[in-house]
């Protein structure tokens, strides 16, 4: 979708409107739902999100309520760009902004060393890369990225849980499989000795 510069927030209904479409599991449907998108240049971007709904559903009030139960409508933008993953990283040191999540990049660390810990001078078999990847899903991709998401963007844990649990399920098998081919079809080709080799001659050296 395609942001429309507009003079001032008050031709923002003159731009395309966009529908919301995207329903929450176990939802048949929705009142008609719509928005408006424009960027005002020098000051800024304005969203305007309408819900014809005659008789919202509102009965959760306190903080951590489950209030996707009630008539609830949310919408996520992510704007396209030519950032790495390192860039954002630094960005986010030096002007703490935008959708950055340091709680991700330190479980994607977490990730590693656990792949250290049970890789590491261990024969690389089918089993091992089974169990190292589904404790890796488990902790890391299930739990705490699904933890970060909520603290991100303000969703309920089980509301996101169950698609990320069940993905993560399906993905398991086929990934370990992937590395296991391919680790050991590098293997084959001696790129591990070649590794070994130029660590034996470095730690020789020193």
């Amino acid at each position: 979708m395609e942001v429309r510069l507009i003079e001032n927030k008050e031709l923002l209904e003159s731009v395309e409107m966009f529908k919301i479409e995207n329903l929450l599991w176990g939802t048949e449907k929705i009142a008609k739902t719509y928005g408006y998108i424009g960027f005002v240049p020098g000051d800024g971007l304005y969203i305007k999100l309408v819900c014809e709904e005659k008789n919202p559903l509102r009965i959760y009030k306190k903080d951590q309520d489950p209030v996707y139960k009630d008539s609830a409508m949310e919408a996520f933008f992510q704007f396209k760009g030519n950032d790495t993953a390192a860039d954002d990283i630094i960005k986010y040191i030096l002007k703490p902004t935008g959708p950055f999540c340091p709680q991700l990049t330190l479980v994607t660390m977490l990730a590693g060393v656990m792949y250290g810990c049970m890789y590491y001078k261990k024969k690389l078999t089918l089993p091992r890369v089974l169990i190292t990847k589904f404790i890796v899903m488990l902790v890391c991709n299930v739990f705490l990225n699904t933890l970060c998401l909520t603290v991100l963007y303000g969703q309920a844990f089980m509301v996101i849980l169950p698609a990320r649990a069940l993905k993560n399920l399906i993905m398991w098998p086929i990934d370990s499989v992937i590395f296991f081919a391919t680790a050991k079809a590098l293997e084959s080709i001696g790129a591990f000795r070649f590794v070994r080799r130029a660590q034996a001659e470095r730690i020789a050296r020193s």
